[in-house]
């Protein structure tokens, strides 16, 4: 029999750690999934990053109207395996682009966290304080006048000071939202100056290691304008700019200064400055991107006030101009936070956003079960690269695995559970439960790739089963063919398509027994060779079109007379309908009918005393690998209607009016249109031309990620997942 797996179980059962902090997601309406492309963090992973999160009718399928609560209050993040994320809501429009902080413990290539809102009972809990916690003051300069608050929870709020305090307003084109105009003016002048004003914080102990950055924008023509300051009298650490010659910045340690020449031009322009002290140099950052190192005399802390916009005493010319998101943090920041910093502000392709969606997620509760499994795909699992998207993977659970018992288990498996590698669980559909062999499982895998990992859980206090059409929804239709005699094949897909047993006699129809199949059990048309049996299995007439998938694993008992394997044509000659045959006539061949009665053959092999997996799709080319692939087409060439056929009952394994039939056993057969495949690459990579040469139909067009491979004998001994 053919092993179907490609699963290999770790070879331990363990007891499960326990995560927390997991949000309870089925509260809400809506998810969305958010990543990191890999480009956006070219200079490195930055632990604990408050990134930009953009919210707009942009992305596909987000609406305000599915918030439940004014002010986005009912918005929640959440990590890859859903453990809360710390958010701020920085600006929040309903009629345009809202601003959120998400505080990342990680910011990497690849990571995945997402969005959950629209929610009547939530009511987010998050501080603020606890996205800056990493920081010793955060400005963000949303208020439209008065003072600023201080986001980091330290209380380092900010005051308009000088004569123009009352100037010292919030104005509408920041970087992030709204931003603050300084309120002062191009000349030197007492009555001519404001800034903001933020206290002492001598009890942070910055020392002469800390980093200070901001956007900052000059529109005056001539003057000095201080961005940052706690520099008083000739002494304190600063940062100066002159408008006539807008490409130099000063940069002050405790005394002295030193400049550098930057790019772009202040005047007009915003721009990412970044200051890091460290002792005796001062690394300068222009948007994001170190540009100078300069010497100067290492910072104190020397009690006074920091003001942003001038010096700390307000006693000399204060900035003509604007600032935005201004940031004091202790110690150097590495290059690549400075960089995602300047990124993530300016960037609106730094985040990569899917579409949203109902929210149907789960997340696994580990401290729910006292049992997992490691399960992982064979590192050639699939040929190539890429993923296969929603595939149904079969798992095989048996006591050969060390530490597994069915005894830890509830009656049938009823508390056996799948997740992914972040949590989320997996639609599975349990095929068959055998406590003293082998259990078959199907696991619904999002993205099926070599070497990916998933988990299953067991050993839980209560059940919490998943319905087995989550596992097929991709299908039209989907029969295990695991029952016997005249009971019919439920259709696990949930479409209703159940198939019916159906022959000239009940006596006759009892003979289409349960045996032994290539997964698990599969039915026999008959038990014995019998000539006037015209047994089969019925489906109700569904509507397919011209383009569709059949597949099933197929044994004869029997090379004899013809055999009608899948069909939709009420009898031999029909014009209406398609059918896929075989016989003793045409040894080892496979006929293919579309519409009318023309057909082509196919090279697949015997089909006696094996089983063998037939599968049919695409035009006019068939794989004489595993599988056997043809499209459903006449001698013309002509593609299937959709109107063929279109009140005929679709049948499994008929055999009325045929010169002869077989015992044979049919399993696993799933029907499903071509367009509802899961989307793969492979698959839009393969070649379609209608007129290809027949030696041409030796090319697996049985997409290779669609395909499982045969493990070897020595593979299939190492893991019970075979």
């Amino acid at each position: 029999m053919k092993k179907q797996s490609v699963l290999a179980a770790a070879f331990a059962v363990a007891a499960f750690v326990v995560f927390g902090g997991q949000l309870d997601v089925s509260q809400f309406a809506k998810t969305l999934e958010i990543r990191v492309p890999a480009e956006s963090v070219s200079n490195g992973a930055v632990a604990g990053f408050p990134v930009l999160v953009r919210l707009s009718s942009a992305i596909d399928g987000f609406s305000y109207s599915d918030f439940r609560k004014e002010g986005g209050v009912d918005l929640a993040f959440t990590d890859a395996r859903g453990n809360v994320l710390p958010h701020e809501i920085d600006t929040w429009d309903p009629d345009g682009e809202s601003l959120v902080w998400v505080k990342l413990p990680l910011l990497s290539g690849g990571v995945l966290f997402r969005a959950f809102y629209g929610s009547s009972t939530y009511e987010s809990a998050a501080a603020a304080s606890d996205v800056w916690s990493g920081y010793t003051g955060v400005w963000h300069m949303r208020e439209a006048s008065g003072t600023v608050a201080d986001a980091t929870g330290h209380g380092l709020t900010a005051t308009p000071a000088g004569a123009r305090a009352a100037y010292n307003i919030g104005i509408g084109d920041g970087v992030i939202g709204m931003a603050r105009k300084n309120g002062g003016d191009a000349v030197y002048a007492e009555d001519h100056r404001a800034y903001l004003s933020i206290p002492d914080y001598n009890s942070f102990n910055l020392g002469s290691t800390f980093t200070v950055s901001g956007f900052f924008r000059v529109t005056a023509n001539s003057g000095w304008y201080r961005l940052v300051s706690r520099r008083s009298g000739g002494n304190g650490w600063g940062q100066e700019v002159h408008s006539e010659n807008a490409k130099k910045v000063y940069v002050y340690g405790d005394s002295g200064s030193a400049s550098t020449q930057i790019l772009p031009e202040i005047v007009g322009n915003w721009v990412h400055l970044a200051f890091a002290y460290c002792g005796s140099e001062c690394k300068v950052y222009v948007n994001g991107v170190l540009h100078e190192t300069l010497a100067i005399t290492p910072a104190v802390d020397n009690g006074k006030p920091l003001s942003i916009g001038c010096t700390s005493s307000g006693d000399d010319w204060s900035l003509y101009g604007d600032y935005d998101e201004v940031r004091l943090s202790g110690g150097e920041s590495p290059a690549a936070r400075i960089a995602a910093d300047y990124a993530t502000a300016t960037d609106s392709d730094f985040l990569s956003y899917g579409a949203a969606k109902a929210c149907t997620i789960k997340f696994i509760d580990p401290s729910s079960f006292s049992k997992f499994v490691q399960i992982t795909a064979s590192a050639s699992a699939i040929p190539g690269e890429g993923a296969v998207e929603n595939f149904p993977a079969l798992v095989r659970l048996s006591e050969e695995i060390d530490g597994f018992h069915y005894s830890d288990f509830k009656q049938g498996g009823a508390d056996l559970v799948f997740a992914d590698e972040a949590g989320v669980v997996l639609a599975s559909e349990i095929d068959t439960w055998d406590v003293s062999g082998e259990s078959l499982v199907w696991v619904k895998v999002p993205a099926f790739e070599n070497g990916m990992k998933i988990y299953a859980y067991w050993g839980a206090s209560s059940a919490s089963p998943v319905a087995a059409k989550d596992t097929w929804s991709d299908y039209m239709g989907v029969w295990h063919m695991n029952e016997s005699g005249s009971t019919s094949e439920p259709d696990v897909s949930g479409n209703g398509l159940d198939a019916t047993p159906a022959g000239d006699t009940a006596e006759h129809i009892a003979k289409m027994v349960s045996c032994k199949g290539a997964i698990g059990s599969s039915r026999r048309t008959q038990t014995e060779f019998d000539s006037s049996m015209h047994n089969r299995f019925v489906v109700p007439a569904t509507s397919l079109g011209g383009t569709f998938t059949v597949s099933g694993w197929v044994n004869e008992k029997y090379d004899y007379g013809w055999h009608r394997i899948f069909t939709c044509k009420e009898g031999a000659g029909e014009e209406a309908g398609w059918h896929i045959e075989c016989g003793a006539e045409k040894s080892g061949k496979a006929t293919v009918i579309g519409s009318g009665t023309k057909g082509f053959d196919a090279n697949i092999g015997s089909l006696v005393d094996r089983f063998s997996r037939l599968f049919s799709r695409e035009r006019r080319r068939v794989s004489t690998q595993m599988a056997f692939c043809a499209h459903l087409a006449q001698s013309t060439r002509r593609r299937p209607a959709a109107t063929d056929s279109p009140s005929a009952a679709r049948r499994l394994g008929r055999n009325a009016r045929l010169k002869g039939i077989s015992t044979r056993c049919v399993l696993e057969v799933r029907c499903f249109p071509l367009r509802g495949w899961p989307p793969t690459t492979r698959l839009l990579q393969t070649p379609r031309s209608s007129r290809m040469a027949l030696s041409a139909f030796r090319r697996p067009i049985c997409p290779p990620s669609r395909r499982l491979r045969s493990r070897t004998k020595q593979e299939r001994s190492r893991s019970p997942f075979r």
